[in-house]
């Protein structure tokens, strides 16, 4: 997948000056955009429906949600640095990765599979919106977690897919925000 390696080049040449953090260049951030693919295929080809189940908040699950977090789930489960994972349809930080390797780097991420679900039937454009934070968890004693989030990403599902990108290292300066199209 050549646009797999020219995004990791891309990551890497943002992140180079912070050498603690390659597991996010090389394999958080280009699992979760995976994810998004594999969503607008789902949602492309999965007719929409009740799941009979509700979220936590009490809001009635469409089966393109379940799915949804499924695939983000099943992705996180096999990177290292992803310690722990909450989202809109399970808000409990729980332990994401299933694997035995170890990894310096640790990561929480908090998602919403889904975002717009309620207007799929018509075919508009929804969101998959992913955050991630440094350590075992978004919540701290000694820092917010708007200071301790280093990338988001905002999948955008319609007539194609794409996302936009934030990454931004605690004490690294500004940042950096781009767009990338996502193939399947």
């Amino acid at each position: 997948m050549a646009q797999s390696t020219s995004l990791s080049t891309h990551l890497e040449s943002l992140l180079s000056s912070h050498p603690d953090r390659i597991a996010l260049a090389r394999d958080v951030l280009p699992s979760l955009l995976r994810t998004l693919p594999t969503i607008a295929r789902g949602l492309r080809t999965t007719s929409v429906s009740q799941a009979g189940s509700a979220n936590t908040f009490g809001d009635e699950q469409l089966n393109v949600d379940v799915l949804a977090e499924n695939i983000i789930r099943d992705a996180i489960a096999q990177v290292p640095s992803i310690l722990t994972a909450s989202s809109e349809e399970d808000p409990v930080e729980k332990p994401a990765y299933t694997g035995s390797e170890q990894s310096e780097e640790k990561y929480t991420v908090a998602f919403d599979p889904l975002d717009g679900s309620s207007i799929i039937a018509p075919n508009w454009t929804v969101g998959t919106i992913i955050g991630v934070w440094d350590g075992d968890s978004a919540v701290s004693d000694t820092a917010t977690p708007r200071e301790r989030q280093v990338a988001s990403i905002l999948g955008v599902l319609g007539p194609r897919t794409s996302a936009v990108v934030a990454v931004r290292v605690p004490g690294g300066g500004e940042g950096s925000v781009f767009e990338v199209g996502v193939s399947e």
